[in-house]
């Protein structure tokens, strides 16, 4: 199936853009940054990032783990995260206007500009990750979320949202049984979540995890 949605034009023209096929999303979220965190939540009612934190805080009790935020976007589950008291929070995005604005949060120990389409860097392995808001309907597909998997320390967790319209739409379920067998991770845990209320689409978080 393709990223094209049947029902695209029941939602809000900013998404149905995201979520159609051919997009450049790059060049969508260039332009958005500046006015994002305040259409998405105010306008499209965005808590997907509230919701993941609150899963992740239940998974990561060591609020002084070394976390990586992929696709961290504005920073808004980065301030989130710190808000709870993580202390040791860093992010990668493919926006640099986004990630200035994260940078602008002061929340971040460090920030780097990175595709998710591809593996992330050699670095220390991270105690845990967190990645929200990424995953729907492309470009980041079920094949590319062991880019988020694979930077953490053998059993630490991942905990990665996928948009709940491209869950049902996309057959996300099988696409991450499948990724799970064939990157060699688990996944522990499925929590259904509002994710844009103001649009009645919800989401799913993942709980994933390194094999010991």
């Amino acid at each position: 199936m393709n990223g094209k949605q049947d029902d695209s034009q029941d939602l809000d023209p900013r998404l149905t853009a995201l979520y159609s096929s051919g997009t450049d999303h790059r060049r969508v979220y260039e332009q958005w940054a500046q006015n994002y965190d305040t259409e998405l939540i105010d306008d499209l009612g965005y808590v997907a990032d509230r919701e993941a934190c609150a899963v992740f805080a239940s998974v990561v009790t060591d609020r002084g783990a070394r976390i990586l935020e992929a696709g961290c976007g504005t920073g808004l589950a980065g301030k989130r995260l710190a808000a709870m008291d993580y202390s040791d929070i860093h992010g990668v995005d493919f926006s640099e206007e986004m990630l200035a604005i994260a940078d602008s949060r002061n929340v971040y120990a460090s920030l780097a500009a990175h595709d998710l389409t591809r593996p992330l860097p050699d670095a220390p392995p991270y105690d845990a990750a967190l990645c929200v808001g990424v995953f729907a309907f492309g470009p980041l597909r079920s094949g590319h979320i062991h880019h988020v998997v694979d930077v953490v320390k053998p059993g630490a967790p991942a905990i990665v949202t996928v948009n709940g319209k491209a869950w049902a739409k996309m057959n996300w379920q099988d696409a991450i049984d499948g990724a799970a067998r064939d990157y060699d991770f688990t996944i522990d845990n499925i929590v259904t979540i509002p994710y844009l209320v103001k649009q009645n689409i919800d989401g799913r978080v993942l709980v994933l995890r390194r094999p010991m």
